[in-house]
């Protein structure tokens, strides 16, 4: 007797639900249409993204969504995110989408040359991570070892920059993965091989940053090869800007001087990592220099660099070049 009551509970329980899912489908249907943007958190209980949706309109009872969500299995499966939802797309589609976290996606683009904190604070102005974890898990050993055939001191110079399609909810270390799969893909391409992987990226970034214009990233990354092989120490302001951990318009001596494993004044040979997150043109030019023997480059107001062969020339070139006020000898 006691088994026939509970069936018939049941019955009716999944008959009155049915009801209101059916009442809200036919009256939504009937109402002038309304769109969210509903921001859903992480961790956020299946009871509080129902009672969210309700309070905007987009459901009309946040009962029949819980069983419904209890019904379908998806009650623990819903994706935090940035969704675009109206009245009349009614429960079921609503669930499986947050389900599928099919959220509004916004492409951010990462510029050749920015740094691990320059990606995250773009990344954090867009709302799309927590810039304090970001940076943590780019020096997180383990993290870094499960994403890379080498293991650096950081991700710095490792985050391919490019066009990605992301969306508000993603785990800061999806985020991370996808950069680190496109620099993966971007390797393979190159056929750069795992010993030489840290080396070519940290000359590249160097390069990176000290090259203005698309024509001279080939001559310079000559320069700096041109240098090593003399044993000569590159001399790159890059470097010691990195060191100091500002972008500054000008050097002084004393900058130069910084006693930082980054500064290539003080240190021969290259820096212990990339200097930041180096691009396609900066990469391809450190495995292909230009065939010339420059070892010195000197910055025009333009942006473009004068080259030379000697000490003398440069320094000439350097003299000649009024109104400058840098302290640069590269």
């Amino acid at each position: 007797m006691k088994d026939k009551k509970r069936l018939i509970v049941a019955i009716f329980g999944i008959l009155s639900v049915l009801f209101l899912i059916t009442l809200s489908l036919v009256t939504a249907m009937e109402e002038p249409l309304v769109t969210r943007i509903i921001i859903i958190p992480k961790g956020a209980s299946a009871k509080k993204i129902a009672q969210d949706l309700e309070d905007e309109g987009l459901i009309k009872s946040r009962l029949a969504f819980l069983i419904l969500a209890r019904i379908t299995g998806a009650g623990n499966r819903l994706k935090a995110g940035e969704y675009e939802l109206n009245n009349r797309m009614g429960m079921i589609k609503i669930i499986k989408r947050l389900e599928e976290g099919k959220g509004i996606l916004h492409h951010i683009t990462i510029p050749p040359g920015y740094t691990l904190k320059d990606i995250a604070n773009l990344l954090e102005r867009e709302h799309l991570v927590d810039r304090h974890r970001f940076l943590k898990l780019c020096h997180d050993p383990s993290f870094i070892n499960r994403s890379l055939s080498i293991a650096p001191p950081s991700l710095e110079g490792y985050l391919f920059p490019d066009t990605y399609f992301l969306h508000r909810g993603m785990d800061e270390e999806r985020v991370i993965s996808l950069m680190v799969n496109r620099f993966n893909e971007m390797v393979k391409r190159e056929d750069i091989k795992d010993e030489m992987l840290h080396r070519t990226i940290t000359l590249a970034s160097i390069v990176e940053r000290e090259a203005k214009i698309k024509e001279e990233y080939h001559i310079i990354s000559a320069v700096f090869h041109n240098r090593l092989k003399r044993n000569m120490a590159l001399q790159s302001c890059a470097t010691v800007l990195y060191a100091l951990g500002e972008r500054k318009p000008h050097l002084s001596v004393e900058d130069t001087r910084i006693p930082s494993p980054y500064n290539t004044y003080i240190h021969p040979g290259l820096p212990p990592g990339p200097i930041c997150n180096p691009g396609t043109l900066a990469i391809k030019a450190t495995l292909n220099p230009a065939d010339v023997d420059y070892l010195y480059f000197v910055l025009r107001e333009d942006g473009s660099h004068i080259f030379s062969k000697t000490g003398s020339s440069h320094t000439f070139y350097k003299s000649t070049l009024v109104g400058r006020k840098k302290h640069r000898i590269d």
